[in-house]
């Protein structure tokens, strides 16, 4: 058996991909897109928070100046609400 070599295993991804390009089957993700994904995920998950403890600090005043009562901080800060941060 010879040794492979780089250029055997993405001449054979790149064929892969040709032909799922051509017949329209669905690309698995990769491992860097599912990187991406979970980073996105934990970044919008860290602004959510962030956001939820901002609003929780203002006095009821502040939030009804902003058009929100303490009942709809979670719900604005999900997007869910009449008013979304």
């Amino acid at each position: 058996m010879r040794p492979s070599t780089f250029a055997e295993p993405v001449a054979e991804w790149q064929a892969t991909a040709l032909a799922q390009a051509a017949t329209g089957t669905p690309k698995r993700k990769s491992f860097v897109d599912m990187w991406q994904s979970l980073n996105e995920s934990v970044h919008t998950y860290l602004q959510r928070d962030r956001a939820y403890r901002e609003l929780t600090l203002l006095d009821d005043r502040l939030l009804a100046d902003i058009g929100l009562n303490r009942g709809e901080i979670a719900q604005a800060v999900l997007g869910h609400g009449k008013a979304s941060v």
